[in-house]
C-alpha cells in the first residue's frame, strides 16, 4: 500500500526493472528540474 498526495492506493509491480518512488511534492520536483529545460524562441 502506498500513500500519495492524492490519497492511499494499492499497487502491484511485476517483472524486471527498477521501481522509483518519488517522495517530494510535484511542485518542488518541477522547481528543481526547471534549470535543465531549454527555452525555444
Amino acid at each position: 500500500m502506498l500513500v500519495g498526495g492524492e490519497g492511499i492506493f494499492n499497487t502491484v509491480v511485476r517483472g524486471s526493472g527498477k521501481v522509483i518512488l518519488q517522495t517530494m511534492p510535484i511542485s518542488k520536483v518541477a522547481e528543481l528540474l526547471t534549470p535543465f529545460f531549454t527555452k525555444n524562441k
